[in-house]
């Protein structure tokens, strides 16, 4: 009986027991034993290096605000002619002189996306004029047109320290503090007046390089933005002269109290008409430099 034990045991252990590999065929080389032939029961199985499926690298993403890094498309600063060789000394549709270093300056750094951002600022400008025609919302739509004024300052002076660019990036910045400490006077005129003046500050501010050197593509606009500059103030000082020695039952009168003639309908149009001839340089300057495509 306990013979007849002993043997089933020993047959039990030997099915247990791992079968010894195979022997290689004359001439052809072992068989290693696959993974997945591998005891179930064994804690640490060996894996064949190779046999578990990669996660695939991920391409690096993008930081916003950062250059692009495809080749950029070089375009003279002075007409928006495509510059398909920069070694050549002058470009070849306007003769304007061409500078690698200036031309690395706007299409290797951060101008693309300044650009875009002042844009965008304008925009909203343009959008806070609007809602402050209506009187509930004017005192707050005055208070975002300040920070709006001035916030642009700050972004288009950024890397232009110390250059043409950045005082008018700094004018732009008190300009927008007037706004502010102007926003609840009861005469929208001085309000008003700041604003066409932050709004021709602005776009001089980008249209000018670190450097400080003019962008020769929009002369003509920073020539009427350096005049809206200085007849602005003349304008208000003729506004307020109107407004004063208007008559209280004259045709004035016809105008609600807020919404004078001369105190608001005049110096607003003016500054809606800075802020949107702003927006109209700044879009086509980016769309000729940055934007612009050739067949």
């Amino acid at each position: 009986m306990a013979g007849e034990q002993r043997a089933q045991d020993d047959k039990r252990k030997a099915l247990e027991r791992p079968s010894p590999p195979a022997a290689a065929a004359p001439g052809r080389p072992p068989v290693k034993p696959s993974p997945a032939t591998a005891r179930a029961d064994d804690p640490f199985p060996t894996i064949a290096p190779g046999t578990l499926n990669p996660v695939p690298p991920q391409p690096p993403r993008r930081r916003p605000g950062k250059p692009r890094t495809e080749p950029p498309r070089y375009r003279c600063l002075r007409c928006g002619y495509l510059l398909a060789d920069t070694t050549v000394e002058r470009c070849s549709e306007c003769g304007w002189q061409i500078d690698p270093e200036r031309l690395a300056d706007w299409y290797l750094g951060d101008e693309e996306q300044r650009f875009a951002r002042a844009v965008w600022f304008v925009l909203a400008c343009l959008f806070t004029h609007l809602l402050a025609l209506l009187p509930p919302l004017c005192l707050p739509a005055r208070v975002a047109t300040a920070f709006l004024v001035a916030w642009a300052g700050v972004v288009g002076r950024s890397g232009k320290q110390g250059s043409v660019g950045s005082y008018y990036g700094i004018a732009a910045m008190v300009a927008g503090g007037i706004m502010l400490l102007m926003a609840a006077a009861a005469s929208s005129l001085t309000f008003y007046t700041a604003d066409a003046i932050g709004g021709c500050l602005v776009l001089l501010t980008m249209l000018h390089d670190a450097n400080g050197t003019p962008l020769g593509v929009a002369r003509g606009s920073r020539m009427a933005a350096l005049a809206l500059l200085f007849v602005t103030p003349a304008i208000a000082v003729a506004c307020y002269t109107l407004e004063s020695a208007a008559p209280p039952a004259g045709w004035t009168s016809l105008f609600p109290a807020p919404y004078t003639p001369f105190g608001f309908v005049a110096p607003g149009v003016l500054a809606v008409g800075v802020w949107a001839f702003a927006w109209r340089t700044l879009a086509g300057v980016q769309h000729i430099l940055f934007r612009q495509q050739d067949l």
